[in-house]
């Protein structure tokens, strides 16, 4: 039957298949200690596979982490990215084209772009702040 098949399956897979030797008897002695016997079975074996679970994890987790090759290949690809992103927003600052930004052309993009506005808020970077490095990089000529 069904039943019966399914008890035999859980005595073999969690148990082992010479369990029914002693388990069978203890049933018909005592349900209570064969009822603890088996929940106390269960719960071994679960926590010995979760435990051995977390270890593999772990022990992943950890050779990914120390990837230093992997690791310096995403520092640099996310430099990139950052260089990208904000050399277009340079670009997109230069209103007349010219490839020259000047002091008004970059009060009028922080005004007007909010994108521009997020990337450097994100790094506490006000206006003033940008106004000021642009002052101490400026060669006199204001652009």
């Amino acid at each position: 039957s069904v039943p019966q098949s399914m008890i035999t399956f859980f005595q073999t897979l969690v148990m082992g298949d010479g369990i029914s030797d002693f388990m069978i008897p203890l049933i018909e002695e005592d349900l209570v200690a064969a009822v603890f016997l088996l929940i106390l079975v269960a719960t071994i074996y679960l926590g010995f596979s979760n435990l051995l679970l977390s270890v593999i994890v772990d022990k992943a987790n950890e050779a990914r982490t120390s990837d230093t090759f992997l690791q310096s290949l995403l520092h640099k690809k996310s430099r990139n990215m950052a260089r990208q992103e904000l050399m277009e927003m340079w670009r997109k600052s230069d209103a007349d084209g010219d490839g020259i930004v000047t002091l008004e052309e970059l009060r009028t993009t922080y005004d007007q772009q909010e994108e521009f506005r997020r990337y450097f808020r994100q790094m506490d970077i006000d206006l003033d702040f940008l106004e000021m490095a642009f002052e101490a990089v400026d060669n006199g000529s204001g652009e």
